[in-house]
């Protein structure tokens, strides 16, 4: 039996047929007919095909009829559209053969023979004819994620394990590839489907242990989800559409940091990759060039992922600290005040309520706490003043929750500031150990006398330090290995001995008491 020519395909295609038959339905017995008796039961074997050995278009040892009716299948009429029960049984049925013939075509996209031919138009149409290839792929592995809850369908995914690892060998090579060849569509893998959806169905937990396993480690994994959103925006036509979906992944993961591998690996060791990666969506997101080339609901959703994402990465990270430095310095405080405004556009944006809500919660828990260190408190003076210096971006404080949290935030860095300057003022004051020391701090020397033993307890000269020494002598062991940092505490008060300790220990004590 010899494989039915590409002009026979097209015919069978084009062929009217009765109208309780489904285009699909039509596709997939076309199959059975023609490919099925012809597939061999292991993908090892098809090489040995006389049609694979004589295939010359369009790529080289790819059968084009067998191409045409994968891509038939792959079509919008079929794999576009929820199918029907009378379809599935089909679906199962050619599947086994389907997976045979699909796995081989992937292995020729991922290494494709060469060829000596380098005339300009063969070669583009052989390129093209790959990323066609690809596109084939991923509308018929979509075809099983859209209708994932059929039983029917979960079997076929279940005994046929390499469907997963195909799919996320996908999902990683468009976040690794350097020439984007392939778009980034491989993230609706991991989309949730429908408004009731849930993120974490079975398959998708399974789908998210392949794309572990294949990357090696948790923390290579969120690096790979980070090339993905780094990749599309590198380009010159970014796809909105899947960077939103690609942005909803890390909102999804620290969500629910319970359920997930991949957020404690997002919180802890790849937290700066992960608040940079947002920082610098979110800018973009922001910028008047996406404001003109995505939609207004796709642009909101994008903001509101951002800015969720980057207020759970900050509240549940162990290095809370340095990452909100690090958004501060990319620009937290413009972006959140801009951002606000630019989310609420449309009016029937589903975010509408809950974007204004995480803004007024980054402003009074996040951002007001921090600034009880100094580092914080300055950036968050400079950016906040250049908030206000900008009329066009104030529309935000329209908002009476925001305007009011702006306001309080204000009065926060004042006061705060009022307090370091007060504590920068003073004068040193120099103490010693003995608290019946008699003379005066400003005629003590500053060279001190520290107690041998336990080394914490300082006196400003010999003579204090024998004269304290039979009431320092009960507490000396005690006292032993109990300093910490460069705040000097005994019983009764703060010591501090010289002048060059005492601004820096002055301050520490000030950030101490504070936090």
């Amino acid at each position: 039996m010899q494989l039915i020519s590409p002009e026979g395909v097209l015919r069978y295609t084009k062929i009217d047929r009765p109208p309780d038959i489904e285009y699909c339905q039509h596709i997939l017995r076309g199959w059975m007919i023609f490919v099925a008796p012809l597939t061999p039961s292991s993908v090892d074997d098809v090489p040995r095909l006389k049609c694979v050995r004589d295939a010359m278009e369009p790529v080289e040892r790819v059968p084009h009829s067998v191409y045409l009716l994968l891509g038939s299948i792959a079509s919008s009429e079929c794999c576009g559209r929820r199918l029907s029960e009378h379809t599935i049984p089909l679906v199962n049925q050619a599947w086994p053969t389907m997976w045979v013939w699909i796995q081989y075509l992937y292995s020729v996209h991922l290494h494709p023979p060469a060829h000596g031919n380098t005339n300009a138009k063969h070669v583009a149409k052989r390129v093209a004819t790959l990323a066609n290839m690809y596109k084939l792929f991923r509308k018929i592995l979509d075809m099983f994620i859209s209708q994932i809850e059929k039983p029917m369908v979960s079997e076929i995914m279940a005994s046929h394990p390499g469907v997963l690892s195909m799919m996320a060998n996908m999902w990683i090579m468009e976040g690794r590839n350097k020439d984007v060849a392939n778009g980034f569509r491989c993230g609706k893998f991991l989309q949730p489907r429908g408004a009731s959806a849930n993120p974490r169905s079975v398959m998708h937990e399974r789908l998210l242990a392949q794309i572990v396993a294949a990357c090696g480690t948790a923390e290579e994994a969120v690096s790979v989800a980070c090339q993905r959103i780094e990749r599309n925006l590198g380009q010159a036509q970014r796809d909105y559409e899947l960077l939103s979906i690609d942005l909803y992944f890390f909102m999804e993961h620290l969500c629910e940091p319970s359920d997930s591998p991949l957020a404690p690996k997002m919180f802890a060791s790849e937290s700066a990759r992960v608040a940079m990666t947002l920082m610098h969506t979110w800018a973009h997101i922001a910028s008047g060039s996406c404001t003109l080339a995505a939609s207004s609901e796709i642009r909101s959703e994008a903001l509101h992922s951002c800015l969720v994402s980057t207020f759970l990465l900050i509240q549940r990270s162990p290095q809370a600290y340095d990452r909100i430095m690090d958004i501060l310095r990319l620009g937290l405080v413009p972006l959140l005040i801009k951002s606000v405004w630019l989310a609420l556009s449309p009016e029937s944006s589903p975010i509408r309520e809950s974007f204004p809500n995480y803004a007024i919660a980054m402003i009074e828990e996040i951002l007001s706490p921090a600034t009880i260190h100094r580092k914080v408190l300055s950036l968050v003076r400079r950016y906040t003043y250049d908030v206000m210096q900008k009329p066009g971006d104030l529309q935000a404080f329209e908002i009476p929750g925001v305007r009011d949290s702006w306001g309080g935030l204000l009065k926060v860095v004042d006061e705060r500031e009022k307090v370091y300057k007060e504590f920068k003022d003073c004068g040193p004051v120099l103490l010693c150990g003995n608290v019946e020391c008699m003379i005066k701090p400003e005629s003590k020397r500053t060279h001190t006398h520290r107690c041998a033993a336990c080394r914490i307890v300082f006196y400003c000269s010999k003579k204090c330090q024998r004269a304290h020494w039979h009431g320092h002598r009960g507490l000396c062991k005690s006292m032993m290995g109990n300093v910490q940092g460069i705040v000097l505490l005994c019983p009764t008060q703060i010591y501090i001995f010289s002048p060059t300790w005492l601004h820096t220990t002055w301050r520490c004590t000030t950030e101490s008491a504070l936090r």
